[in-house]
């Protein structure tokens, strides 16, 4: 399959979506990338879209993870009620600002779930 802009961007949203994944069940890159198989590099490859995950490490992935291929593809909804496309699009855009513009969104975000919890 040639690389067209549009394998690229799917490459690169899967590869979000496994990051973001990993980094909601706190699994540390290191531990991840050992129960997996590959180096940490190659993660980080892979969660970037800069490499595309072989349908091999994709089953061990989504072992890793608990959770269906469909579900870190974004074909199907997971369990949870968090809408991943909305994390990835957040993520993307957490990347683009300061670490102290950054903090304050983390916090904003916990007072707003504080305050719907309450309602």
């Amino acid at each position: 399959m040639r690389n067209t802009s549009c394998t690229k961007l799917l490459d690169k949203t899967i590869g979000k979506r496994v990051a973001i994944f990993r980094k909601g069940k706190n699994i540390l890159r290191k531990d991840f990338a050992q129960n997996i198989g590959i180096s940490t590099n190659q993660l980080d490859k892979y969660e970037s879209g800069k490499d595309r995950i072989a349908m091999s490490k994709m089953v061990l992935i989504a072992k890793a993870l608990g959770e269906s291929i469909d579900v870190i593809c974004g074909y199907e909804k997971p369990l949870s009620t968090v809408d991943l496309n909305v994390l990835v699009e957040i993520g993307e855009n957490l990347e683009k600002i300061e670490p102290q513009q950054q903090k304050i969104l983390v916090d904003l975000s916990r007072i707003m779930a504080t305050k719907k919890l309450q309602d």
